[in-house]
């Protein structure tokens, strides 16, 4: 059902974009007919990467980016023309190699878009430091960035989050139950988490997968809830370092409770039509709990 929804939806969009198309045809400079193309094309590649054509997706997300540059050709100083264009080169970047969604996993493909993004946003901020928006997007861009750059960069990737780490940290002890800020914070803590493992630091990568968990807690605390999994995937690594450290106790207890803590989110979210996405990254988490049993050497019954 959910599948067919996304068909239909793309088909409706895809009628759009033809729309304007057929528009641009006569009035090729026509900002107004190029944004909403721009956009429709945008719209097409999220239904596309949805349904799990993410070639599909690429495609559309480049197309639109295209669009985008040719707006900025046509209006340079249009700020709101260069945010889109920042958020088209999300887009690409994302599909590439965005660890966090489902990807082509060529995040060396990633890293130009991603750069050029974090170019946008920080001329963007550096025009007015007060614009809240500006600072934001690129507390966002310096992380996507860190996500995908190689190890032989691994530097620029500490700096790059630890700095995405300082500003949303910041923001989130004065707005405490913001969802947003919250999962931008978990973003960065578990990435940080990953450099660190990477890098051999199992004590420092232990630290920023507890604070992947201590910020869903807190957000939590509000009455809200931390939007995905990575509070979770944050769990199942610290299990693995329990494991690794041989406190097996440990993590076979810390297993139980996530394995019913997956099987209960799974099924308050599976008949919710407006989480099925999340539904979906939800259940997935099950298997991760079986295989966490199994490396530890305890079959689940």
């Amino acid at each position: 059902r959910y599948t067919g929804e996304l068909a239909n939806s793309e088909e409706h969009t895809l009628a759009a974009l033809r729309a304007y198309e057929d528009l641009l045809a006569g009035q090729p400079e026509d900002t107004d007919l190029l944004d909403k193309a721009s956009s429709a094309e945008a719209g097409v590649g999220m239904t596309q990467g949805r349904l799990g054509n993410l070639e599909g997706a690429l495609q559309h997300y480049r197309s639109s980016l295209a669009r985008r540059r040719q707006l900025l050709q046509l209006k340079p100083l249009n700020v709101n023309y260069r945010r889109e264009l920042m958020i088209a080169l999300s887009h690409v970047g994302d599909v590439l190699g965005y660890p966090f969604v489902p990807n082509l996993r060529r995040p060396e493909q990633a890293v130009e878009p991603y750069e050029e993004m974090l170019s946008i946003a920080r001329s963007i901020h550096a025009a007015d430091p007060l614009d809240a928006r500006g600072e934001s997007d690129q507390g966002v861009a310096q992380y996507r960035l860190a996500s995908v750059l190689p190890a032989a960069r691994a530097g620029e990737k500490k700096r790059l989050l630890e700095a995405s780490q300082q500003f949303f940290q910041a923001k989130l002890e004065k707005d405490p139950g913001n969802n947003s800020l919250a999962n931008h914070l978990t973003n960065v803590e578990f990435l940080l988490g990953e450099y660190y493992r990477d890098a051999g630091d199992l004590a420092g990568a232990g630290r920023q997968y507890r604070a992947v968990v201590a910020i869903a807690d807190r957000v939590a605390s509000t009455g809200r809830a931390v939007i995905g999994s990575l509070p979770f995937a944050a769990e199942l690594r610290l299990v693995a370092l329990d494991s690794e450290a041989g406190r097996s106790a440990e993590a076979l207890q810390a297993l139980d409770r996530l394995l019913l803590s997956a099987r209960k989110e799974s099924a308050r979210l599976a008949n919710d039509p407006h989480t099925r996405d999340f539904a979906l990254e939800s259940r997935s988490n099950l298997p991760r709990v079986m295989a966490a049993y199994s490396e530890i050497g305890r079959a689940h019954v």
